[in-house]
C-alpha cells in the first residue's frame, strides 16, 4: 500500500491547497462540494489559459479543454470517479 501511494503523481505545481488535496486523494474520499469547487477552479484556470499569451499553454489548450469538458460532463452525470480522473488529467498536462 505504501509503495503504491509513493508512485502516485504529486500535484505540487497546483498552488491551491484544496484543489491539490482533491487531486491527490482517492475519488471516493472527496465530497461532492469539494469536487464542484475543484471543477470551478479548473474552469477558472482554463479561462486564464485562453487569454494568456504563453505558446506552451496554447499548444496544450485542446487537451486541457477536452479534459475540463469531460470533468464537467461527468460531474453533471453524477460520476465522481470519472470527474476526478478528468481533473487529474487536466492538471497533469
Amino acid at each position: 500500500m505504501t509503495a503504491r501511494r509513493a508512485q502516485s503523481p504529486k500535484f505540487t505545481h497546483v498552488a491551491n491547497l484544496m484543489l491539490r488535496g482533491v487531486l491527490e486523494s482517492r475519488p471516493q474520499h472527496v465530497r461532492a462540494a469539494e469536487m464542484r469547487q475543484a471543477l470551478r477552479r479548473t474552469l477558472d484556470a482554463l479561462r486564464r489559459d485562453t487569454i494568456n499569451d504563453d505558446p506552451a499553454l496554447y499548444r496544450a489548450l485542446p487537451e486541457r479543454v477536452e479534459a475540463a469538458h469531460a470533468a464537467e460532463i461527468a460531474l453533471s452525470s453524477d460520476r465522481p470517479a470519472v470527474c476526478h480522473r478528468a481533473l487529474r488529467r487536466f492538471w497533469s498536462i
